[in-house]
């Protein structure tokens, strides 16, 4: 398959990642702690008739603001102006692993690399073993309808397939 990621799909993709990663998902809740207990600080008041704390409130407004819809954000633009950078991305899976190749670079991984997959509505997701990467594959990216069948088979093949996200992808 060859094909251009797209913006969205890099940031889909960090979506999924970030929902199967284990530290990923803590970071995401040690983030939401400290945001609700800035904004909770804010709200708080100790006597009647006394005025809010609008320091902490804006701070935790705004942290809560960055570091779940911001960042994330950033990082799927950084991701996909480096692969736009790259040019075109030209892939082949097949029993020995997924061979990855644009007009800068080649690069052939192992199935043992990876430790699960996950299917979402426009992409195959593979997530690395140690849940810090992913490679992802658009769908779109299929000349044939059944050239989806057939990596979905090699994928469960080699791939035990990841529970799907509690939260819905897109």
């Amino acid at each position: 398959m060859a094909y251009q990621a797209t913006a969205a799909e890099f940031q889909e993709a960090m979506r999924v990642l970030t929902k199967a990663s284990p530290a990923a998902r803590r970071s995401q809740w040690i983030i939401t702690g400290m945001g609700l207990v800035l904004l909770a600080l804010g709200l708080r008041v100790d006597h009647p008739g006394s005025e809010l704390d609008v320091g902490p409130l804006v701070f935790g407004t705004i942290l809560l603001t960055f570091f779940l819809a911001i960042a994330p954000r950033m990082r799927a633009r950084q991701a996909h102006e480096h692969g736009q950078a790259q040019g075109p991305r030209y892939v082949t899976v097949d029993p020995s692993g997924v061979t990855a190749a644009t007009q800068h670079e080649r690069q052939w991984t192992a199935w043992a690399m990876f430790s699960r997959h996950l299917e979402t509505p426009t992409l195959f997701v593979l997530l690395s073993a140690d849940q810090k990467c992913m490679t992802f594959l658009p769908k779109r990216a299929f000349h044939q309808p059944d050239d989806a069948d057939r990596l979905r088979q090699i994928l469960h093949q080699q791939l035990p397939l990841a529970a799907a996200p509690t939260a819905p992808v897109g």
